[in-house]
């Protein structure tokens, strides 16, 4: 006897109706700001991936050193790496401070070009061999630059972090 054949979409839709009818009536006792659909719909659900730069092209490690967030239907954020000195004091001379800088430059470009064109961050590309983007992550937040900002700071370690009010600028430890 062969099996039924399961509808997944039919049991998913089923599922979220259930959902909703079970909290329509624990919704009735919430304040009416938690009711209001602008509010709960101001929750915004986006794509984002790192930045990606690898400084050898012969060498297969690269580093992130910025975060994309696209959230649905809207033009792409972003935030990168304005403090070059980790990456400076790892590769000295082997990658001059004047090259970081330029291809820096040249991703900002790039990414504020996608964001004034409202290019799809699946489309994204730098042109190059040191630059390149992450496979994409969902992600959800109450606001845009919030949610660039908290996967800035989790995401990319080479930024200097703000340590008990007062900034980790400090150069790195010369090697002795």
């Amino acid at each position: 006897m062969p099996l039924p054949i399961f509808d997944s979409s039919a049991w998913y839709e089923a599922r979220i109706a259930e959902f909703r009818e079970a909290n329509m009536a624990a919704s009735l006792d919430c304040p009416e700001h938690f009711r209001d659909p602008k509010i709960v719909g101001s929750f915004s659900e986006a794509l984002w991936c790192t930045v990606e730069l690898q400084p050898d092209v012969f060498v297969p490690q690269s580093f992130s050193v910025g975060v994309v967030v696209q959230p649905s239907e809207d033009s792409l954020r972003f935030r990168l790496l304005d403090d070059y000195q980790y990456l400076e004091y790892i590769y000295g001379d082997s990658f001059p401070p004047r090259d970081i800088r330029m291809i820096m430059a040249h991703a900002s470009r790039t990414l504020r070009r996608a964001a004034s064109r409202q290019i799809p961050i699946q489309a994204v590309s730098f042109d190059s061999f040191t630059l390149r983007l992450s496979p994409g992550f969902h992600t959800s937040g109450d606001h845009v630059e919030a949610t660039v900002d908290r996967l800035f700071e989790e995401v990319v370690v080479m930024a200097p972090k703000i340590r008990h009010g007062r900034s980790d600028t400090a150069a790195p430890p010369s090697p002795e």
